[in-house]
């Protein structure tokens, strides 16, 4: 991470006085101590400028850590760490896919993939910036894990060299926060370049967890591509090559850990319809994006006991049937109530189905948005019930959301 330059070395306090300082700063601000205050006792243990704003940035990144980490308490992390942290449950579904080869980890940032190897799994992790690889170093202590924690450059010969008894070699490359990250070159350090430093040697694969921005025309080398979705938002392309390829695409959902795994050729994605077709629904499946990105639509619901109609595809894609289903393949659930062609009819029918809320689920500007919406809402009743309104092929669709 290039982003943050606290002005302190890794070893300007011992790593335990480090770590009791920024548990005594959690501490004091879990209890709402002001900041001010928290700044006057840092002071008086000797810690003033630039090393007290570290200590109070890596204790006050663990409250947002805790959408992250189960171990939110504890971790070290800067602000500019955590937002490029992989997210615990995603780092353990890649490295269980590891699990018995020894790695070198090319890259490390905080630790957020290195907390998840054990003992018997031989494994080096190499970060260039001293000061993230002394935070991994503590996140690793952290997890009761096992890695050695490496300061140098990934792409140094004399120290891939080092690196040659391992069996696989993995990166999370670093991506500045004003690049766009589409093409492999943009990344720190570029796959291109590692594969063929490191690729002089015989191993089991590399993986790569890419941006999720990538597209796959832009991997220009045989490998497994799988589109990775956390919380129904897509996270990660992760890339293994070798012995570690499965297929040729997959898609994986977490929470839950549900795969799709599938080869060319690919199943037919359900055929289209229209709002006022006879195979419209009325239930409406919102897609998980992993599936969707990885056009995998086909193989997704090829195994369900209904017939799906596609609806909408792009930024997001509906699927439309006529019988409630439930699976891992789809974000959210509807129930169409009503097929308008205006928002006049939009806000008559939220009014005779009793909604008192609105929130509008297609491309409309910020500013537009909050105009529609407060126009349709104006004069509904008091409450609580809150309808969805989607907009397809020039039709509104008034709907509520169900339990999936």
């Amino acid at each position: 991470m290039k982003e943050e330059n606290y002005g302190v070395e890794p070893r300007w306090i011992s790593e335990e006085e480090f770590a009791e300082a920024v548990d005594r700063v959690f501490d004091w601000l879990s209890a709402s101590t002001p900041l001010k205050v928290v700044r006057e006792r840092l002071d008086k243990m000797g810690l003033t400028g630039e090393k007290a704003r570290f200590v109070v940035d890596v204790a006050r990144t663990r409250f947002k850590a805790k959408v992250k980490f189960s171990r939110w308490r504890e971790v070290f992390f800067t602000p500019a760490g955590l937002r490029w942290a992989t997210p615990e449950d995603v780092g353990a579904a890649l490295q269980e896919r590891l699990k018995g080869y020894s790695m070198a980890d090319l890259g490390a940032g905080q630790g957020g993939q290195v907390i998840h190897r054990q003992e018997s799994e031989e494994t080096v992790a190499v970060e260039i910036d001293p000061l993230n690889a002394s935070l991994a170093l503590r996140n690793v202590e952290v997890y009761s894990a096992e890695a050695e924690i490496v300061v140098g450059d990934a792409l140094d010969e004399s120290l891939a060299r080092r690196f040659d008894p391992f069996e696989v070699i993995f990166s999370d490359p670093y991506r500045g926060p004003t690049s766009t990250s589409r093409t492999l070159e943009e990344l720190e350090p570029n796959p291109l370049e590692v594969m063929k430093l490191y690729g002089r040697v015989e191993r089991a694969g590399f993986v790569f967890e890419l941006p999720p921005q990538i597209r796959e025309e832009r991997i220009p080398f045989d490998a497994e591509l799988e589109y990775v979705s956390f919380g129904g938002e897509y996270n990660r392309l992760n890339v293994y090559t070798g012995e570690l390829r499965r297929c040729s695409k997959s898609v994986l959902i977490l929470p839950g850990g549900f795969r799709i795994e599938a080869d060319p050729p690919y199943r037919a994605p359900p055929s289209p319809t229209d709002p006022f077709s006879r195979e419209f629904g009325p239930y409406l499946y919102e897609v998980d994006p992993a599936v969707a990105r990885a056009s995998l639509l086909g193989e997704a619901v090829a195994e369900l006991p209904r017939e799906f109609y596609l609806l909408e595809r792009g930024r997001r894609t509906l699927l439309t049937s006529p019988q409630p289903i439930s699976s891992p393949v789809f974000r959210r659930r509807y129930r169409v109530l009503r097929r308008v062609r205006t928002l006049p009819e939009v806000r008559e029918a939220l009014k005779e189905e009793g909604f008192s809320k609105a929130s509008l689920r297609f491309r409309i500007s910020p500013e537009e948005y909050w105009r529609v919406r407060r126009s349709l809402e104006e004069g509904l009743p008091e409450g609580r019930e809150k309808a969805t309104i989607f907009k397809v092929s020039g039709v509104y669709l008034v709907a509520v959301m169900e339990e999936v």
